[in-house]
């Protein structure tokens, strides 16, 4: 029997060793490559889906544009989403019909980009522009505008552009056909209808606005370059319609309405019906320390003048509460002006006025339409209410709905380009768009 010697046992044991070690190494370098390459993997789909949501943010970005703009034909060029992440967004309305008041189908191209990744979908968009006065807390739409300490729970809109206003066509106007337009209104059979006819209102002097201590938690909407030096501010670049009335359904006798005929003052009183009042031209109506639970209607025939003067004046006094349910009436009072005179004032439901004089700490809970100007208002608050955006009250008509538009379809759009998913080709463009400081970082 032979025994192994000492060196050759070391010889194969290092022999032995160095095979392990090598197979220990390959299957090192090979599980690093794996890592690194499911570590790429990870990032490129990291990206990707930031892409997609960037994608996802143009498609929210759009709606909100459509919705304050019918017509609106995409973003100028890309916008930057996210600085730190390099993430921009972009989105161009296809070829298709629009307009400013009647519903149409919109498709638009969405682009979300990074460094990395490029994503792009394609939205197809139901808008109805509908009447963007049911979506303000208080409207005014022409006159002066002198405000201070004013505080806006929702939007504000403020007409100073007159050659946008459009008024309802009155039973004695026939304004030439090329001259007015029609609001489409879909009926039960699915069907789009004819509603009633509105004409461009006539030339009027443009309005001054002074506007100190403004707040609100909404968009302020201005047609004009002049700004309100508020981060939410909008330009109205569509015709705005002034709502239509007919209140002689409320001088009949109803169970729910009580008329006043030829009552100049009301004092101390509660009332759960509208209190509808009818006065003769030029006459003040003094409401002083009531609660209308029902709201107050001021009669005014439907072809007055909404430019010309006020045909009576209401005058609030004391402390008083007009209105209460959301759909109901606060103030229709399209013939009248509205002052204030000492006291605190309540309105809730939808109000509509001629104009209105001083106003001091009144409270507006619902939506508020100014025909003509607001002389001057101090420390009042209008706050929205969307019951009463959706449901306008009798013998006040708007020209369309709420706005709105909805997504009813989303699809991917295959990205084509020679340089692959990382989609840096336009970044140094993007970059000078924005007014980046980055140069060739790639």
């Amino acid at each position: 029997m032979r025994l192994v010697s000492d060196s050759s046992a070391r010889g194969s044991v290092l022999l032995l060793t160095l095979v392990v070690t090598g197979l220990i190494a390959m299957v090192s370098l090979s599980f690093g490559a794996t890592v690194e390459a499911r570590v790429e993997v990870a990032r490129e789909e990291a990206a990707s889906l930031r892409t997609e949501l960037a994608a996802q943010s143009a498609l929210e970005w759009a709606r909100r544009q459509l919705a304050l703009d019918p017509e609106w034909k995409g973003t100028d060029g890309s916008l930057l989403l996210d600085e730190d992440l390099r993430l921009y967004f972009k989105v161009e309305r296809l070829d298709g019909a629009s307009s400013s008041w009647e519903p149409t189908e919109v498709s638009l191209d969405l682009e979300g980009s990074g460094t990395r990744s490029l994503t792009r979908l394609t939205a197809n968009l139901s808008v109805d522009p509908g009447d963007p006065l049911r979506s303000a807390a208080l409207s005014v739409l022409g006159g002066d505008f002198r405000a201070r300490n004013l505080s806006v729970d929702g939007d504000l809109l403020v007409l100073d552009q007159p050659g946008l206003l459009w008024n309802p066509v009155r039973a004695t106007g026939r304004p030439h056909r090329g001259d007015r337009h029609f609001q489409g209104r879909r009926l039960a059979d699915g069907t789009m209808g004819k509603g009633r006819p509105w004409a461009q209102a006539p030339p009027m002097p443009w309005p001054v606005i002074e506007i100190f201590r403004l707040d609100i938690s909404g968009c302020a909407l201005r047609s004009s370059d002049t700004s309100f030096s508020r981060p939410q501010e909008r330009r109205i670049t569509r015709p705005i319609h002034s709502p239509a009335w007919n209140l002689d359904a409320w001088r009949e006798v109803r169970p729910d309405a009580k008329v006043f005929d030829g009552v100049r003052a009301l004092r101390n009183t509660t009332l759960k019906k509208t209190a509808v009042f009818i006065l003769e031209p030029g006459e003040d109506l003094v409401l002083e320390n009531v609660r209308l639970l029902g709201g107050a209607v001021i009669w005014g025939a439907s072809d007055h003048d909404p430019h010309g003067p006020a045909r009576n004046r209401v005058i609030l006094r004391g402390n008083n509460f007009l209105g209460g349910t959301s759909q109901g009436p606060a103030l229709l009072a399209p013939c009248a002006e509205v002052r204030t005179a000492g006291g605190r004032h309540q309105l809730k439901g939808s109000s509509f006025w001629h104009s209105a004089g001083q106003l001091r700490r009144l409270e507006s809970r619902g939506v508020c339409v100014v025909l003509g100007g607001i002389a001057d208002a101090r420390d009042c608050v209008f706050n929205w209410d969307p019951a009463s955006a959706s449901s306008a009250p009798e013998g006040m008509s708007f020209f369309g709905e709420l706005p709105q538009v909805d997504v009813t379809g989303v699809g991917e759009t295959p990205v084509l380009s020679s340089n692959g998913p990382g989609t840096a080709r336009n970044s140094d463009a993007r970059g000078r768009e924005l007014g980046d400081d980055r140069h060739d970082r790639d």
